[in-house]
């Protein structure tokens, strides 16, 4: 196919809609920093120059879109266009601009896990009495190594196939904070509550508590559903969005004598039989 000259029109909307930020770099990660890129043809017939057959991407995405490969499943001209409505919207909107203010903030913070996920459940004495269950995200430490406070927000991330389940993290009372853990055995440590803020130069350690529905449901996409689960939890620092996910290698069920009865806990389905831990 020969490659024909884009018109002058058509790249100047291009760039000016696009403000010279990848299309790709927005979609996976809102990234709205400025790029040395190429504008791609997504139909990749260099011929067609439409403006709605061309997207601008940085070098690295551009080259990644045009490559053919069996070994994954490249993105798709629908996606990518979908994505490039959004990006214009963002540039519209001036979003930007306010990114290009947050990148002269450096942080520099670190997320250390060495613990595991433990699914556990409480039964609320009331009228009538309510059975609620949880994932106890253990022993996280954080460090911010800066001199700017950071600001950090989390989700559990519990996936299946093309299906994710997202959870926000619970606050929950003092007294039954301490008692819950007692009660299974783990370790007493401080409940990291959210948006996590950290001064800067400064570290803080403690467990995340995430509530789980028990009929498996919460906010999230919808798709294939396989028995193999897996569960990490996702950080954002608020100011830069720079994104930091960590993998739960160990997910358990203590009962109420602290047997491990379950590994790889299944949250997308009803808790573990053992006795639920109460609370009057």
């Amino acid at each position: 196919m020969d490659r024909k000259r884009i018109p002058t029109d058509v790249e100047t909307a291009v760039l000016t809609k696009s403000a010279r930020r990848c299309t790709l770099c927005f979609l996976l990660s809102r990234d709205l920093k400025e790029k040395h890129g190429q504008i791609a043809h997504l139909d990749q017939d260099p011929s067609n120059c439409a403006e709605d057959n061309l997207a601008f991407m940085c070098l690295e995405h551009h080259s990644l879109y045009d490559s053919r490969t069996s070994q994954h499943k490249n993105y798709t001209i629908s996606e990518v266009k979908a994505a490039r409505a959004d990006l214009h919207r963002a540039i519209a909107l001036g979003k930007h601009t306010a990114a290009d203010e947050r990148s002269d903030v450096i942080t520099e913070w670190e997320v250390r896990y060495p613990g595991g996920l433990v699914d556990v459940s409480m039964v609320r004495r009331g009228q009538p009495a309510s059975l609620v269950r949880f994932a106890i995200g253990e022993d996280f430490t954080f460090i911010n190594s800066s001199p700017h406070q950071v600001s950090l927000s989390v989700i559990l991330l519990i996936v299946y196939g093309c299906t994710q389940l997202a959870v926000d993290p619970y606050n929950m009372p003092l007294p039954e904070w301490a008692r819950l853990l007692t009660a299974f055995g783990i370790r007493q440590k401080p409940q990291l509550l959210f948006p996590l803020n950290l001064p800067g130069r400064s570290a803080v350690e403690g467990h995340i508590l995430f509530p789980i529905r028990r009929d498996g449901q919460g906010r999230g996409i919808g798709g294939d559903a396989p028995e193999k689960r897996q569960c990490l939890f996702e950080f954002e620092e608020l100011l830069t969005k720079r994104r930091c996910a960590v993998v739960a290698s160990v997910v358990s069920a203590p009962d109420r004598d602290n047997h491990q009865c379950y590994v790889q806990t299944d949250f997308a389905l009803p808790g573990p039989n053992q006795e639920p831990f109460s609370i009057e």
